[in-house]
């Protein structure tokens, strides 16, 4: 079986402008004025492992709240009993994933996981995250029903969010429209932040054309 060449959850940051980077733990890993960089095997910087069978895809999201707090919301396998890796199983899919946030506390470090909720609406395209100013999130996606291929479904917008006070475990749905959309929904983070309107930019779906 070939396996997806994506795999794990990297981070690292910089405090000058990209000239030295550090890993989760602060350990200075790469000095670019020396030509260093970070690289796959770089020390301390995987904060979740996951091999190439967890259908990770690329360009997911992420952001920093007010408060310098890393969100990334990305969808893979889900993680209970029954939904592990089979032979045959494709490299990139829908099926048997769900949306995950992940955090990291800007003191600490520590990381930490919540699941998106599973049951109303399936996963489709890949997701967008943004912040209001109390460093609440709202995660933003298509369902798109039984297509496999995320991101080409066409589905429901919806709109589900978590707050800071519950540390992101009160994930539930807030909003969606019904429309038929197709494609992955982008937001306008500056707009949101500066009047507390979430503005979200997204195809709807119409007949085709085609010349004979």
């Amino acid at each position: 079986e070939t396996d997806a060449a994506n795999h794990d959850i990297n981070y690292a940051f910089s405090t000058d402008g990209g000239v030295t980077w550090q890993n989760n733990a602060g350990t200075v890993i790469a000095d670019t004025s020396l030509a260093q960089a970070v690289r796959v095997d770089s020390p301390g910087i995987i904060v979740k492992v996951f091999d190439g069978r967890q259908l990770l895809i690329n360009q997911q999201a992420q952001c920093v709240d007010p408060d310098g707090r890393v969100h990334v919301l990305m969808l893979h396998r889900r993680v209970e009993p029954g939904y592990e890796w089979t032979p045959g199983d494709p490299a990139f899919s829908t099926a048997d994933t769900a949306y995950y946030h992940y955090f990291r506390d800007p003191v600490s470090g520590v990381w930490s996981e919540r699941r998106l909720p599973v049951n109303a609406y399936s996963v489709g395209s890949r997701p967008k995250i943004a912040f209001d100013t109390s460093g609440n999130v709202y995660a933003i996606y298509v369902s798109g029903g039984s297509v496999t291929v995320p991101g080409f479904g066409v589905g429901t917008l919806v709109i589900a969010s978590a707050s800071k006070a519950s540390g992101y475990t009160d994930w539930s749905d807030v909003a969606t429209v019904g429309l038929p959309f197709i494609g992955e929904p982008l937001i306008d983070q500056g707009r949101f932040t500066a009047s507390g309107v979430l503005s979200v930019f997204i195809q709807e779906t119409g007949p085709s054309s085609s010349s004979a």
